[in-house]
This record gives C-alpha cells, structure tokens and sequence, in this order.
C-alpha cells in the first residue's frame, strides 16, 4: 500500500518487510532490524550519544545551537499540525521535544527545554520527569532561560531552517 498514492510515495511497515525479505520475521528477530516501528527509544538515544560525540569533536570547541522547533498552525494559531522535531535534532537527541534546544559547547552538551506549564498536565498527560529525560539523553536538562548566558558573546553555529 503507498501513502499518497503517487510514484515514490512512502511505502507502509508490511510492504518493507515483503520487499526485504522480512515478511516471516516475528517477535524478536522483527526488533533487530534497523529503524523500523519496534526500534526503541533507549536505542536511539544510544545512537544520538555517538552521533553527539562526533559532532561535537568536529566543532572543536566552538558552540553550536539546535533547536527542535514548534507545531506549525493550519489555517490559525490554535489549530497546529501535529508536532514534528527537526531533523537535526531528532539525529542528535532522539526524542521529539517540542520547543527544546540542544546546546552543544566543547564537552559541555544540554538539553534546554520551555518552562513547564502547571495544565499541561491536564491536557497533554503528563510529561517525562526531567531526571527521567537526563538519563535516556545522556544530557544535562535545563529549563527556562538558561541559554541568555551560554553564548557569551560568541558565534553560534546552527542548523539551516
């Protein structure tokens, strides 16, 4: 089955496994394939460390900034699609957090998140505790207005928006 229903279009999860040849393939032998919907989450950000380290050592030391971004509106404000992170953040970090920032400044490496508001709770469930968020990053996690004094006059390097 094709989404879109034009050529090129996005293949579904069994039609990928009948072309590769992992139609049969269940339970177990299903998870070790890579990047499929039984991926874990403990497994990407695994990957997003490894993927962190090396940037980071490309960088050499100077700071860089990577935003995750925001739900975009449909026809107002009010009405977002649903949220989708970057790429770049979702490579780096493996979590799809909306509103976060990665900052990354020689062996210094944080998430930074919005502050948290009380209802959020109420209406979007209840979100990862920060320690919880550390541990599955491997990052330090801030939130607020930590980023005013990161940069400290320095250039900044960051994705292409």
């Amino acid at each position: 089955m094709r989404f879109g229903g034009r050529p090129g279009a996005f293949y579904d999860y069994e039609t990928i496994s009948k072309r590769e040849g992992w139609a049969g393939a269940t339970g177990g032998e299903r998870d070790s394939f890579p990047y499929t919907p039984a991926m874990q989450v403990r497994e990407m950000a695994g990957a997003a460390i490894t993927r962190r380290a090396a940037l980071q050592r490309r960088l050499q030391g100077r700071p860089a900034l990577v935003p995750a971004g925001e739900a975009r509106p449909r026809n107002y404000p009010k009405n977002p699609y649903p949220f989708r992170a970057s790429s770049h953040f979702l490579y780096l970090v493996g979590l799809p957090l909306e509103g976060a920032l990665l900052w990354l400044d020689g062996d210094d490496a944080r998430l930074i998140l919005p502050a948290r508001d009380p209802l959020d709770a109420l209406w979007h469930a209840q979100p990862l505790a920060d320690a919880a968020l550390s541990e599955l990053t491997g990052l330090r996690v801030q939130r607020g207005e930590a980023l005013s004094g990161l940069a400290r006059g320095r250039a900044v390097a960051t994705p292409p928006v």
